[in-house]
């Protein structure tokens, strides 16, 4: 569905093999994956509930996964995230009716608002939002102007560099105001666990593995890791 695979998994994978080739061991070395799918947990419809993807860097393939409402019971679905240097969010949200009208926004704690919007009047919205330098913390926010349902949001972490040399990326004007009223909320964090499965043959040599990740009890992240024996 997104035509920028291609470019984030040529070198994360890549190089994680080689450096595990390189160690001299014949133990079985677990690699990681780009592509990282998490399910939004409510509630995560102001500022103050974001759901945390954490540290953002080049090479990450998210797959986030969630629900809307065009109402007011859920108007909006927030994911906030940090970044330590430039990089370009290439990304993808897509309705899973097809007919749902979704808008993805960016938005900045630190002046309270929305700096970018995506709103294209359809059923999937495409674009790339290119950050010049580090962010502490800024926030994706999935709302729907018509309908609801299950979405998935694809987001590729890329150099901007290479966004910018490749494509043109469209240009929107800041703003304070979006599809969904996203005020600063302050509330506590959810209790976060992170724990590994690991299935093992007949003879205890591990045949498979994944990483879940826990919000309150709830599982909100997983991803499968690959097992490279040498």
């Amino acid at each position: 569905m997104r035509s920028f695979v291609a470019l984030a998994r040529i070198v994360f994978p890549a190089s994680l093999i080689a450096c595990a080739a390189c160690s001299g061991s014949s133990d079985t070395v677990i690699v990681l994956p780009g592509e990282v799918d998490y399910f939004e947990y409510e509630p995560n419809d102001t500022a103050g509930y974001a759901n945390a993807l954490g540290l953002l860097q080049i090479g990450d393939e998210l797959a986030i996964h969630g629900s809307i409402d065009c109402y007011a019971c859920d108007p909006a679905d927030g994911f906030k995230f940090s970044t330590s240097g430039p990089v370009a969010l290439q990304f993808v949200l897509s309705s899973a009716d097809g007919v749902s009208d979704l808008d993805l926004c960016a938005f900045d704690p630190s002046i309270a608002g929305y700096f970018l919007c995506y709103e294209n009047g359809g059923s999937m919205e495409t674009g790339t939002i290119l950050l010049g330098g580090a962010a502490a913390e800024l926030h994706l926010v999935v709302s729907a102007f018509s309908g609801g349902g299950a979405y998935t949001l694809w987001v590729d972490v890329v150099p901007l560099d290479a966004a910018l040399a490749t494509s043109e990326p469209q240009i929107l004007a800041p703003r304070n105001q979006g599809a969904a009223d996203y005020a600063p909320h302050i509330e506590p964090e959810p209790a976060l666990v992170r724990f590994y499965q690991v299935e093992l043959d007949a003879h205890g040599a591990p045949i498979a593995a994944l990483e879940v990740q826990l919000a309150d009890g709830q599982p909100i992240a997983q991803r499968a890791l690959e097992l490279n024996r040498r």
